[in-house]
């Protein structure tokens, strides 16, 4: 499971695109904790994170394949 976006939890600009379409449908911003016990209830393999904003990827923190 990848999480996205992941700069939006550090810096929630309320003027932000994204910020703004999460408020509006009500929608949250996910720890990294609710990411990996949500992957675990999954039963899915592992969890990591990426932005392409702040170029954090999952390339240190795991090995994905499809």
């Amino acid at each position: 499971m990848i999480g996205t976006k992941i700069d939006l939890r550090d810096d929630p600009d309320p003027n932000d695109y994204d910020i703004r379409r999460l408020a509006k449908s009500e929608g949250v911003i996910l720890t990294r904790k609710d990411g990996e016990n949500m992957a675990k209830e999954l039963k899915l393999q592992g969890f990591a994170e990426c932005s392409a904003k702040t170029q954090v990827s999952p390339a240190g923190q795991t090995r994905i394949r499809a």
